[in-house]
């Protein structure tokens, strides 16, 4: 079953809050404030890439601890961090961050959350949604970046 960008994020669509950009093919939905961090997540020493349907930077220099980073983990990144200060329950495994919409394109901090990595992985066994598809956006503005 498909679900539009209307039907995950109806409160960001009416608010006309939510902006799709196609990026190395595949479409991520932003809202202001994520679209801001974006633009600094996205500069001139790393390169953009897609892994696993993930929105990612790598270093653009080669080298052999050249990490994969995240948008949606960089994106979260202070609120790791108080869910560590909060919670010591993360010295026993790993922190995830879940798409509360269970799509990766859905870049919007309202719709992640910090969590436990073994809490993650029992979500994820029930549902996944695939990428988002074009027809998918319906009203969602697409913005060139």
């Amino acid at each position: 079953m498909r679900y539009t960008i209307k039907q995950l994020i109806p409160d960001k669509v009416k608010e006309k809050d939510a902006y799709a950009a196609k990026i190395k093919g595949k479409f991520f939905i932003f809202d202001k404030e994520s679209l801001e961090e974006y633009k600094k997540f996205n500069n001139e020493l790393f390169r953009i890439v897609i892994e696993n349907g993930y929105l990612a930077r790598i270093l653009k220099t080669l080298s052999e601890d050249n990490k994969i980073c995240f948008f949606h983990e960089w994106l979260m990144r202070e609120d790791v961090e108080k869910f560590r200060d909060n919670n010591k329950e993360w010295k026993k495994g790993i922190v995830h961050i879940h798409h509360l919409t269970f799509c990766k394109g859905v870049n919007i901090k309202k719709y992640l959350k910090v969590m436990m990595g073994d809490k993650h992985y029992s979500l994820h066994g029930t549902i996944h949604l695939g990428d988002i598809e074009e027809s998918d956006l319906e009203d969602t503005p697409i913005i060139k970046l």
